[in-house]
C-alpha cells in the first residue's frame, strides 16, 4: 500500500461539505417553503387586475396567451369582443403546458395529444378530466381575473 501524501489544510475532499452547509441548507429550506405556501397577498380567491398592454395578443378578438398570475398558469382566450375565457394553463394529464388551437378552437396539449373544447372538456385523451375555469373578463383596458 502506498501511503497517501500529507493533506493541505486549504485542500477540501471532493465529496466534503462546505462547513457552511447546513446553514446554506436551512436557507434553501426557507426559500422553498416561499414557494410552497405564498404570501397572503396570493390568497386564494384574490382578484387580480393586469393592464391589457401587458398581454397584447389579447387586444383581438381570437387572440390567446399563455402565462403565469400569481403562480398559476393561465391561458386566457380572447373569444368575442367583450367575452374573455380563462382556463388551467397545465394539461389534467401530466401538467404539459396547453395551447390554443385557432384553426380549430380548442385547447392542445403538444405532450401528449390531449385536446380540450371551449368549455375546457377532454374531447380526447390521454386526459380525462377538464381544464379548471377562472371568471375573467375585460375593463377599463385591463384583464381581470379571479384566481382560485
Amino acid at each position: 500500500m502506498i501511503p497517501s501524501p500529507a493533506r493541505s489544510s486549504t485542500r477540501q475532499d471532493a465529496g466534503a461539505r462546505p462547513r457552511s452547509w447546513s446553514k446554506s441548507r436551512q436557507g434553501l429550506a426557507a426559500g422553498t417553503a416561499l414557494l410552497v405556501f405564498p404570501p397572503v397577498a396570493w390568497a386564494e380567491g384574490a382578484t387580480v387586475a393586469i393592464p391589457l398592454e401587458k398581454l397584447p395578443a389579447l387586444k383581438k378578438v381570437g387572440g390567446w396567451t399563455l402565462t403565469s398570475v400569481r403562480g398559476q398558469r393561465i391561458l386566457f382566450v380572447r373569444a368575442s369582443e367583450d367575452k374573455l375565457r380563462a382556463y388551467g394553463g397545465r394539461c389534467t394529464h401530466q401538467k404539459c403546458d396547453v395551447n390554443y388551437n385557432t384553426a380549430d378552437t380548442r385547447i392542445d396539449c403538444k405532450c401528449h395529444g390531449s385536446k380540450f373544447d371551449m368549455k375546457g372538456e377532454p374531447l380526447n385523451g390521454p386526459a380525462t378530466e377538464p381544464l379548471p375555469r377562472y371568471a375573467a373578463g375585460i375593463k377599463d383596458d385591463k384583464i381581470v381575473v379571479k384566481l382560485k
